[in-house]
């Protein structure tokens, strides 16, 4: 019988039970809404840590500058490039991709990246909406490599453009907390789980 209750059957000659329909369907939302809200507070914290590095020292044309020198971000590359010293310490200014990566505090800069990607997708869908387009974000899912790589490149050439300012970036990088913050507060959607 199939059904809301759980049932037993018999797998490898051991009698074990089997989780009904109702125990699946009632684990689901809590599983996907407190990954979920992890993942927002994670994002939070980076932006916080990101902000504070701008506020610090912003930059445009390099992803990064230290007392000695700037390390220069490969125009080609996607994020997985050279994005930022390896040593750990803190730099003098970051244009905004930058201090995002800086924040994950990672020391291996794959790990980096890896960490800094959802962060990078709420500021790219803040962006997003500071230029009209509006609906879901993509945020909530990891995105793919290349599509992860074309924001970092349209938030590079934002953070790039001549004219740009300090205060624009900072004001960036509060919509994106705000807009973390906020859907940190929405009811997590149901996942499809076929």
């Amino acid at each position: 019988m199939t059904g809301l209750f759980s049932q037993r059957e018999v797998r490898d000659g051991i009698d074990v039970p089997r989780r009904s329909l109702w125990s699946r369907i009632r684990g689901l939302p809590y599983d996907v809404r407190s990954a979920r809200l992890r993942r927002l507070s994670e994002v939070t914290v980076l932006l916080d840590g990101a902000r504070a590095i701008v506020e610090h020292g912003w930059v445009q044309g390099t992803w990064f500058t230290d007392a000695a020198e700037p390390v220069a971000r490969p125009d080609t590359a996607g994020p997985a490039a050279e994005a930022g010293p390896d040593d750990g310490t803190p730099g003098v200014g970051a244009c905004l991709v930058g201090a995002v990566v800086h924040a994950t505090g990672a020391t291996n800069r794959a790990e980096a990246v890896l960490a800094a990607g959802p962060a990078l997708d709420v500021l790219w869908d803040a962006w997003q909406e500071t230029r009209g387009v509006t609906g879901p974000g993509l945020a909530g899912r990891a995105a793919a490599p290349e599509i992860r790589a074309a924001r970092v490149r349209d938030l590079t050439r934002w953070n790039d453009q001549r004219g740009r300012t300090r205060d624009e970036v900072l004001a960036l990088i509060d919509l994106a907390s705000s807009r973390a913050i906020m859907a940190a507060m929405e009811p997590a959607p149901l996942a499809n789980t076929r």
